[in-house]
């Protein structure tokens, strides 16, 4: 073989360290169930803006937007680089912003992005903290939604609820068919229970309408159950008030002018009394008893 067909290995590419991190950090979000793309152009009201990580979701129609700043740098990150995040956050309409940095962060830094949505986090505490992060934001979308369902259920009269069947007439029948407020009470406890970690759940139903398991064990069972309760609901709403409409009962009191996330707000600090009342109480021997419940209006 001749030296001029003799070629020299090639040197395998070495990836930056601090295209390594933002993918890191990609594939760590991505693995929370929302999406995440580095290296992204985002056009604000002002300017462009050349994104590290942009995080977006869309639950339950609530919109997440999430802009990261990788800083795989030797030196800590200073106030410069949380003004500069601040201004980029308000120029695109981002919710939240992070800088995450191997290094650290300056005095300066920590006291500009106190009380404001920067976040200044190491790897570890990034990796600690953002799967609750996620579920938090995921767990005031469905609060918005019950609150919707809500102010639906609300909007008709005690009388107009018993003759379609989103409550039972407590004259009519010993059991309890279906009861809108029983449910609405339930799923606002379980989210409640689950902003506080306080894993397992076991909801109590009186009604015989049930979906759902019975012990819910973590975040993802707790979807799942959170999903089929409110469609439930909804599709009740849903089919008695065509009928009311179609009988000429359709007269839901409209008035206020609370969104729906101020309204679930102030369901959550009215709490219906308590969340416990809807679900079965730990005793300390790992055994369960029920809770006195309220009764349905």
């Amino acid at each position: 073989m001749s030296k001029r067909n003799l070629r020299k290995p090639r040197r395998p590419r070495t990836v930056p360290d601090w295209f390594a991190f933002q993918e890191q950090i990609a594939a760590h979000f991505q693995a929370l169930g929302v999406r995440a793309e580095t290296n992204v152009e985002v056009v604000g009201v002002r300017t462009h803006h050349k994104i590290d990580v942009m995080v977006t979701a869309k639950f339950l129609g609530v919109d997440i937007k999430w802009v990261v700043e990788a800083k795989h740098w030797k030196a800590r990150v200073s106030q410069e680089k949380v003004f500069a995040l601040r201004t980029i956050l308000a120029d695109i309409g981002a919710d939240r912003g992070f800088i995450i940095s191997y290094a650290g962060f300056q005095s300066g830094a920590q006291d500009s992005a106190q009380d404001t949505n920067v976040s200044l986090m190491t790897w570890e505490e990034f990796v600690a903290s953002t799967r609750k992060l996620v579920q938090r934001e995921m767990l005031q979308a469905f609060g918005v939604r019950l609150a919707l369902l809500t102010r639906r259920y609300w909007s008709h009269t005690k009388r107009i609820r018993i003759a379609y069947r989103l409550r039972s007439d407590p004259y009519d029948d010993m059991r309890v068919m279906f009861s809108g407020q029983e449910l609405l009470g339930t799923v606002e406890g379980a989210i409640v229970l689950a902003e506080q970690n306080k894993y397992p759940i076991r909801p109590r139903r009186a009604s015989c309408i049930r979906v759902g398991e019975e012990v819910i064990e973590n975040y993802v069972e707790l979807s799942n159950w959170l999903n089929l309760n409110l469609n439930v609901l909804d599709e009740m709403l849903l089919d008695a008030e065509y009928k009311m409409i179609r009988n000429g009962d359709f007269h839901p009191d409209t008035r206020g002018d609370r969104t729906a996330s101020e309204t679930w707000e102030v369901i959550k600090s009215e709490n219906f009394g308590s969340p416990e009342r809807f679900f079965f109480e730990h005793n300390g021997d790992g055994t369960t008893s029920e809770l006195q419940s309220g009764s349905s209006s």
